[in-house]
Order: structure tokens, then C-alpha cells, then sequence
């Protein structure tokens, strides 16, 4: 709501749209689920995401901001199979829609920047580029408490919520100092 009058109306948010969906950071605790069973729901996840893709990109444009929501679900998907090129590649797309229509504090544009950096840290040689998402998400999420004019319920659990954002950043940040460190003489 505090973004509505900044989007544009025909890119607004409609009834029943879901938001973002991120990948848990530690993918290899899946509470004990069969993998062949869980193959199967990624499968039957992705599939379904497709298909929800190509009818929000046939009623509102490859362009949508509910079409990068729909890529990032798809992106975690990926990433929750193990296929991480193909994540990576999805939250790209994502992110580059929602760079085009939403502000920096808007909390799709957040999640996307934390779910691309979270990502990114995890593959080697690629920590600088997700400590530059991760620190972008986090100027986000604090430009996002600005709405707030007290420090109330509402805005403590609002960046409560962002929390991982800054977990992250600070394990990158950490990983980063430790393979630049220069060795004592």
C-alpha cells in the first residue's frame, strides 16, 4: 500500500497474487523427505510455475512484476533441484523486471536482490557481486522502515522479517574478508 501511488496502476499488485518466493539458504535439510519424492514436488512445482508464467505473460506481459514473483518462485525451485545455473539465471531475469518497475524499498525488489545475492555467495569467485545485491537489499529494507514514523509492532516486524538479508550480507562479508586477508610477513 505505502508503494501504490510509485507503481504505475496497470503493473499493481491483483487480488490473490502471491509474492516472492525465496530459497532457504541451507537447501540440503529437507526435513527427512524421500528424494525421489522430493524430485517429484520440484518437478511438479516447476511445471506449475510454467504454466502460471504463461498465463500471466499472456494477460499482462512478459514485463510484470508478478512474471519476476513468478521467476523467482521458479529460480528457488531450481535452486531447491540443485540446478544452480538455471537459478541464477531465473533470479537474474527477475530482478532485471523488477529493477524496471519497483523502488529500491519495495519488498519484491528486496527479496529479489537477497534471493540473487544469497545465491551468488555460494558459488566461488562470485562473493564480490553478492555482497553488491546483498548490500543494495539491505539499503532497501532500511529506506523501507522510512515509511514507519515510530518504531512500532508493525515496523519492528517488518524488519524482523528481513533479517536473512542481513545474515547473509554479513557471511559474505566475512567470507570475502577471509579470502583477502593478506598473510602476515
Amino acid at each position: 500500500m505505502a508503494t501504490a501511488t510509485v507503481i504505475p496502476p496497470m503493473f499493481r499488485r491483483r487480488a490473490g497474487a502471491t509474492r516472492s518466493v525465496v530459497a532457504p539458504t541451507d537447501m540440503e535439510d529437507s526435513g527427512g523427505l524421500d528424494p525421489l519424492r522430493k524430485r517429484a514436488f520440484l518437478t511438479q512445482g516447476r511445471d506449475l510455475l510454467n504454466e502460471a508464467m504463461r498465463m500471466f505473460t499472456a494477460a499482462s506481459g512478459a514485463d510484470h512484476p508478478d512474471v519476476a514473483n513468478l521467476l523467482n518462485g521458479l529460480a528457488a525451485n531450481y535452486r531447491a533441484a540443485g540446478m544452480t545455473a538455471e537459478a541464477e539465471d531465473r533470479y537474474r531475469q527477475a530482478l532485471s523486471i523488477k529493477a524496471r518497475f519497483l523502488p529500491p524499498d519495495n519488498r519484491d525488489r528486496i527479496i529479489g536482490e537477497w534471493s540473487l545475492g544469497d545465491l551468488l555467495a555460494t558459488r566461488p569467485g562470485l562473493e564480490a557481486e553478492a555482497r553488491s545485491r546483498l548490500r543494495a537489499a539491505m539499503a532497501g529494507a532500511m529506506e523501507s522502515q522510512a515509511r514507519f514514523r515510530t518504531f512500532d509492532a508493525a515496523a519492528s516486524n517488518e524488519l524482523r522479517s528481513y533479517a536473512p538479508v542481513f545474515a547473509t550480507s554479513i557471511r559474505v562479508a566475512w567470507r570475502l574478508s577471509l579470502t583477502s586477508a593478506v598473510p602476515a610477513r
